[in-house]
């Protein structure tokens, strides 16, 4: 059994590396950010992407093409039926094989901007690039409308490596205003997660 002064050393060392941990933990966490995973985004639009490890994955190409895509018409099923859609410029490259998510951005502070966001894409298309958007928007009493202020970033070129979008510095669209990320993925490609370290006091006013 434990003596009554040896429990008593061994709560009060527990108490002190609690305090300790507390008092340093919200140091290290405020001076970084918060990385967030792509399984809190929300598809919205293409056909049903996929999560991978918490990564958001655009579906591969379809094995064929449509008649849409060949002119009009295809061969008859028994001749070939229409070609397939790899190797095919039109098929490969239609927007309608993209997906359309949008990802919140938690806010502590909504009615200032943010210090940067970064979003880490894959992208695995030939020819279309992954594209994101950063966006601020607020309710307007006067137009009974969301009005919004955006901003643009895309990947540059194809490959297996993750891409970081960074959109630096933003302002806020105003007082109570709530942000997401809107990124358009093609097929193949990916968002892995997206960043955010979100400003404590009004940021100099920055417009697209």
């Amino acid at each position: 059994m434990f003596s009554v002064n040896t429990k008593r050393a061994v709560l009060l060392g527990f108490l002190v590396f609690t305090a300790s941990f507390l008092i340093t933990r919200p140091e290290a966490a405020s001076a970084d950010g918060t990385r967030y995973p792509a399984s809190l985004c929300r598809q919205w639009a293409g056909p049903a992407g996929s999560l991978y490890f918490s990564s958001f994955v655009a579906p591969g190409l379809p094995a064929q093409s449509t008649p849409q895509e060949n002119g009009g018409s295809c061969p008859p099923g028994q001749a070939g039926g229409c070609p397939p859609c790899a190797g095919l410029p039109a098929c490969e490259n239609d927007p309608a094989y993209s997906i359309r998510v949008d990802c919140p951005i938690p806010k502590s502070f909504p009615d200032y901007g943010v210090q940067d966001v970064t979003v880490d894409v894959i992208d695995r298309h030939n020819v279309l690039n992954v594209q994101c958007w950063l966006t601020s928007t607020l309710w307007n009493n006067a137009s009974n409308n969301f009005q919004q202020n955006s901003t643009s970033l895309s990947t540059t070129g194809s490959g297996n490596n993750i891409q970081p979008l960074d959109f630096h510095q933003w302002s806020s669209e105003g007082p109570g205003s709530h942000w997401y990320i809107s990124c358009s993925i093609p097929a193949n490609s990916a968002i892995v997660s997206y960043y955010v370290w979100e400003a404590s006091a009004p940021l100099p006013v920055k417009k697209p």
